[in-house]
């Protein structure tokens, strides 16, 4: 039996002795910063501070919390900013006095390196603790003692003495911006994480974080960390120039990302609000678009600047606001239709566009209106990333590419995919409102684009999404004017759809989305996008289907001649798996009045795909279903019958009822199916729908003792 393992002495297992020593001695480090009085004992405390905190053990981090030193460290914070009584640095502390030539040699103040190092030791514990000893802390003395001392930290950054302060050789050491604005930065970022607390950051003084934060933004800053513009001298006035580096620039910007990402309503509202807030975000991106700048943190900052506008679209109560935003748009349009990679990112693209999506997702049809209609050219973006952004030679890059870079071009071809996913999204999503939709008809060339990409496009989602729009467009164009005036070509839509000649423009927006729809269910290969398509066909059909006649003039109308489609795709849609019963019975319907008319008779017999339908839907589980799939095999041996008497007066014998009703006989279970419609028992419980089963029955047997002899 093994020995069981000896503890050292007191018998405390090592792994929890290891533990108390460290609960020991952090105990004594933050005894240590409430016992240090003078400005070199507090100095010599923060950096052992400095190392002794540094580490990622979250549960270390929150007995250090629990035991004070973030408490402590506050009341360091406040005491050293209350001494300093400067803004952005003290002249005093350094020793010199206000002339340009000695501010070029000005060095940190000694608060200012303290302001840092507090800083600092509170981005350590709190970005590594659990969020539920933060958010713990920050209701205890965050909200009320912690925060206004951070926010005090980025407002001493913004003047010296009523103006910004500069200086022509040290601008990351210059002012409290290094390192104690960036330190608080991730201080406040890590509170921003926490769903309970971004509602206070955001309203906390009545909006005065965001207004440090939107005052910051507002400021030049540095192209990088240490490089202050070429223009520079060593006499500059105080006051020309920046000490903002790119670094901090960016936090500023992950700052209110993090405030809007999943934060409720009322708090996003607040931000959308906020008098500066996104115009400043507006005017950096047109900034930074048209600087043409390629530096990493420049697409890292668009980046950001779209996740925000995405984050506040998803706020229902913000969409029609910023749909109306006629800047806000055309920013979001810039941001989504540039396609230089160098400058824009394909994540900040994606950001773009889902912003602009969820607009689209409005209830209010309202909503989508505006959007369309601003002169920002939403639809002719959404049609160029539909266009260009492909994945296909993304896809096919991968191939032979070495292991390490095989995952990160695989990554890129998702990103691309992203955006052409969400673009067709957001067309799918504007369809779903009329007079949008109608907007969307007039472009023809975009009509044929959705068609095309429900077909080919390698992305399953990109093709749901199109298929989707068709079917959206056919809703709204055909079905609200169909079975009043649509035949004479006078209808609502057309009078939306062109000033010139409206009955034209209005045929031809019809015809195309039809041919699409057509195209896009006898072409795929996906079985969903075919469903999806065939919903939106029958939608636009049915409803006119009444009689033979009108489906006929309907047909003559839309179909361009090409009628051996048209029965491929009702078919097709008939046969899919997926297809519901209420598509069958829209297809059962579709074929019972094409088959009413005589010039439809031969099309509907040497279509071998009819006749699969047909045999198939003569045993669907739906009644109604097999009813009409019945009386139309009936139709076609009627109408067959009385166009070879024809032939036979003409021709004096009997080829052609040989050719006609021996095709529906000679079908491999077309006969066999009939005959199991007449066995079938009838769902029907009203002594009408039992009448009117029986009597399809019995014509159903007359079908049957016609089309056996010719076995």
């Amino acid at each position: 039996m093994e020995k069981p393992q000896e503890h050292p002495v007191g018998g405390i297992p090592p792994h929890l002795a290891m533990e108390k020593s460290v609960k020991m001695s952090a105990r004594q480090v933050i005894d240590s910063i409430n016992s240090a009085v003078t400005q070199s004992q507090r100095k010599n405390i923060l950096t052992t501070a400095t190392s002794f905190f540094n580490h990622s053990n979250a549960h270390v981090h929150d007995s250090e919390i629990e035991m004070g030193a973030a408490n402590a460290l506050c009341l360091k914070l406040g005491y050293v900013l209350l001494q300093s009584n400067c803004t952005a640095f003290s002249l005093e502390d350094c020793g010199r006095g206000s002339s340009s030539e000695n501010f070029s040699s000005t060095r940190p103040s000694s608060h200012q390196q303290e302001v840092g190092l507090i800083c600092h030791v509170l981005c350590m514990i709190y970005s590594h603790c659990s969020e539920r000893v933060r958010e713990e802390s920050f209701q205890e003395m965050g909200g009320s003692e912690l925060l206004p001392l951070l926010i005090q930290v980025l407002e001493r950054n913004r003047y010296h003495r009523g103006v910004v302060v500069a200086t022509t050789t040290n601008p990351p050491h210059c002012g409290v911006e290094a390192p104690a604005t960036r330190y608080s930065l991730l201080v406040l970022r890590s509170f921003a994480k926490i769903q309970s607390l971004k509602p206070v950051l955001v309203q906390w003084g009545n909006g005065r974080l965001l207004s440090t934060i939107v005052s910051l933004l507002q400021l030049p800053h540095t192209a990088g960390k240490e490089n202050l513009p070429s223009s520079s001298s060593p006499t500059t006035p105080v006051g020309a120039l920046s000490l903002f580096s790119s670094e901090t620039y960016s936090l500023l910007l992950s700052l209110l990302k993090d405030l809007t990402f999943r934060s409720a309503d009322p708090a996003k509202m607040s931000l959308f609000h906020h008098p500066h807030l996104i115009p400043t975000l507006i005017s950096l991106a047109g900034a930074a678009l048209s600087s043409r700048n390629v530096a990493s943190e420049n697409k890292k900052n668009l980046e950001t600047v779209s996740a925000i506008f995405w984050n506040l679209a998803v706020c229902s109560p913000l969409q029609s606001a910023m749909a109306q935003a006629t800047s806000l748009v055309n920013s979001l349009v810039s941001l989504a239709g540039t396609t230089d990679a160098v400058i824009v990112s394909k994540r900040t693209q994606s950001n773009a566009l889902s912003a602009i999506g969820n607009l689209a997702t409005a209830d209010s049809d309202d909503v989508r209106q505006a959007l369309i209609q601003q002169r920002s050219g939403v639809l002719d973006m959404l049609r160029s990333v539909l266009e260009n952004d492909s994945t296909t030679g993304a896809a096919a890059s991968t191939k032979g590419v070495a292991r390490g870079a095989e995952g990160a071009a695989a990554r890129s071809s998702n990103t691309a995919g992203s955006a052409k996913r969400r673009a067709a999204r957001t067309i799918r999503c504007l369809t779903d409102g009329r007079e949008s939709a109608i907007e969307i008809g007039k472009r023809l060339a975009m009509v044929t684009m959705l068609g095309t990409v429900a077909v080919s496009d390698e992305d399953g989602e990109t093709r749901l999404q199109c298929a989707e729009a068709l079917g959206g467009l056919a809703r709204h164009i055909f079905i609200e004017d169909n079975g009043r005036n649509s035949d004479r070509g006078t209808t609502s839509a057309a009078a939306t759809l062109g000033q010139g000649d409206v009955v034209a423009k209005a045929l031809a927006t019809r015809r195309e989305i039809f041919k699409q729809l057509l195209k896009t269910i006898n072409d795929s290969t996906n079985d969903t996008v075919v469903e999806i398509s065939s919903r939106g066909l029958l939608a636009a059909l049915v409803p006119v289907a009444t009689t033979p006649a009108a489906t006929t003039r309907w047909l003559e109308r839309h179909a361009d001649d090409d009628t051996s489609s048209f029965l491929h795709a009702i078919s097709k849609s008939s046969l899919l798996s997926q297809s519901t019963p209420v598509t069958r019975e829209q297809c059962s319907r579709v074929f019972r009045s094409l088959s009413g008319s005589r010039c439809h008779h031969k099309a509907l017999v040497s279509n071998a795909s009819v006749l699969d339908a047909l045999s198939f839907l003569l045993v669907s589980q739906d009644d109604t279903t097999r009813r009409l799939a019945a009386q139309t095999v009936g139709a076609m041996v009627e109408c067959g019958s009385e166009d070879n008497d024809d032939d036979d007066d003409e021709r004096g014998n009997g080829e052609g009822v040989t050719t006609t009703r021996g095709v529906l006989a000679a079908h491999e279970t077309l006969l066999t199916n009939l005959v199991e419609f007449v066995l079938l028992e009838s769902g029907t419980t009203t002594t009408r729908g039992r009448e009117t089963r029986m009597e399809d029955k019995e014509k159903a047997k007359g079908v049957i003792l016609t089309l056996v002899p010719e076995l």
